[in-house]
């Protein structure tokens, strides 16, 4: 199993805020070029989103101090999986993530699973959970 270094869980979480971030900016043309975001995904997520109003508010990770500190054993704040992919061998992880929006937790959990590239962080969505 590959371990992440605190400079790579540190990305990932940049990585993950940018993309929430141009999520509630509704920039459907970056989402699509920083993460493969196709239209009819973008749509459904927005859709989702947008039944509970939480894209009204600025989405967010949980805070850094929270996440990086602070273990909850009742709900996902930032967990990360390791598994390697029988067909390239390479090894792929799995995420859940707390979302905040304007800075309160919601009962919104992030799922979604990202690889590395030469360094670079490729994160995709699965779903939101509530």
């Amino acid at each position: 199993m590959e371990i992440l270094s605190i400079s790579q869980k540190e990305n990932l979480f940049n990585t993950i805020n940018d993309f929430l971030c141009l999520l509630y900016q509704k920039d459907e043309m970056a989402l699509k070029k920083q993460f493969d975001l196709d239209k009819a995904r973008y749509d459904e997520i927005i859709e989702d989103l947008m039944s509970d109003d939480i894209l009204l508010k600025k989405l967010t990770l949980a805070p850094r101090d929270i996440i990086f500190e602070l273990p909850n054993e009742n709900r996902a704040i930032f967990d990360i999986w390791c598994f390697e992919t029988k067909v390239s061998n390479q090894y792929e992880y799995g995420i859940e993530a707390c979302i905040y929006a304007d800075n309160q937790e919601t009962d919104y959990t992030l799922v979604g699973a990202f690889t590395f590239e030469n360094e670079d962080i490729r994160f995709g969505l699965h779903f939101f959970r509530l």
